[in-house]
């Protein structure tokens, strides 16, 4: 086993050298079975959210503007993913960002009695099953080579 580790570590710095690549050593992570990168928790086994992400999305307060709202959306669509039927989950939360575009304005609820934030019974469960979904989501495992993939 070891052995192996180490030609494929004299392979890899082979190719940072064909390549005319460098790389910092204090940027680098060796002989580790999992760590953190790009917000993702990469394994031997596969993919999967990072728990802390996962439970700042848990704890986030339910939205009572456009703007909280849009923060909420991005933080959850960055794991979509891993959530089976993430789309159909979030669906009712989407309907509230249709025709808003995407201008800076003060985070306050709209004070035109004609469009007001109205948080409804089906937003509520949709954003309650958006967390549990986040919750229980899967790991994603590597590809293996030479299967057939379906997009």
């Amino acid at each position: 086993m070891l052995k192996t580790i180490l030609l494929t570590f004299v392979h890899f710095f082979e190719k940072l050298d064909y390549y005319d690549s460098k790389s910092k050593p204090c940027k680098c992570t060796f002989g580790v079975h999992s760590l953190k990168f790009l917000g993702f928790q990469v394994s031997g086994e596969g993919l999967s959210p990072l728990p802390d992400r996962v439970e700042a999305i848990q704890k986030f307060p339910r939205p009572n503007t456009i703007t909280h709202l849009r923060r909420f959306s991005g933080m959850y669509n960055f794991y979509r993913r891993f959530i089976p039927k993430a789309a159909h989950i979030f669906a009712p939360l989407t309907k509230f960002l249709e025709g808003h575009t995407n201008k800076k304005k003060p985070s306050r609820p709209s004070k035109n009695p004609e469009n007001p934030f109205e948080w409804t019974e089906e937003a509520e469960n949709s954003f309650i099953a958006a967390k549990i979904a986040l919750d229980d989501s899967t790991l994603l495992e590597h590809p293996i080579p030479g299967a057939t993939l379906s997009v």
